[in-house]
């Protein structure tokens, strides 16, 4: 089953709670192909976050799976991990990761975010709650970065910022939600060439 719908309520719960809410999604992989997914929640409440992150779904399932509820400059952070041997062993509640290495011997790691089945109108109205929120996917790659292709959500195009081996993309989250709930898919993607 998806949950991304409850994914969304759930988070929605929270920032009603917390009054603040970011989601940072990073994934590492190394050389051979294993690495580390992670998801982070943020609030900015201490006392009320640390007490709402504690009951949220998880979002990330595999093996050697860890999750902790830290703070950090103050704020409260949910954070889940799994380490992997294989892309395929991670489980992720709002959407896959694939790993595949190309003709030209490039790998290209995606993330598709994926859109609901049905559109809640309700949900919809709450978007305001999401506004100076963001979604954050963040990637580690070991090698040289290739292409990011950029994404647009609601007709607007985000571009990956890159930084060596590591690129990400940051969406408010607002549209995050609104392209979600209306049926879109993301697509996030990272080509890179191994030495």
């Amino acid at each position: 089953m998806r949950n991304v719908f409850l994914l969304l309520y759930t988070l929605v719960a929270a920032f009603l709670l917390t009054g603040c809410l970011d989601v940072i999604e990073a994934i590492g992989i190394h050389k051979d192909g294993g690495g580390e997914v992670s998801t982070a929640i943020r609030g900015d409440n201490e006392l009320m976050t640390r007490e709402q992150l504690s009951t949220l779904d998880p979002l990330l399932e595999g093996p050697g799976r860890t999750e902790k509820i830290e703070v950090v400059g103050g704020i409260p952070l949910r954070v889940e991990a799994v380490k992997f041997e294989e892309i395929g062993e991670v489980s992720s509640a709002i959407g896959p990761y694939t790993l595949e290495v190309n003709a030209d011997g490039t790998t290209t790691l995606t993330h598709t975010v994926l859109g609901e089945e049905e559109y809640d109108s309700e949900l919809d109205s709450m978007g305001v709650y999401f506004r100076d929120r963001q979604y954050i996917y963040s990637v580690q790659v070991p090698g040289k970065i290739t292409d990011t292709p950029s994404l647009t959500v609601l007709g607007r195009t985000y571009e990956a910022e890159r930084d060596g081996y590591e690129v990400s993309w940051t969406l408010p989250m607002d549209q995050f939600v609104k392209a979600i709930n209306m049926g879109k898919n993301l697509t996030f993607s990272v080509t890179y060439q191994t030495p």
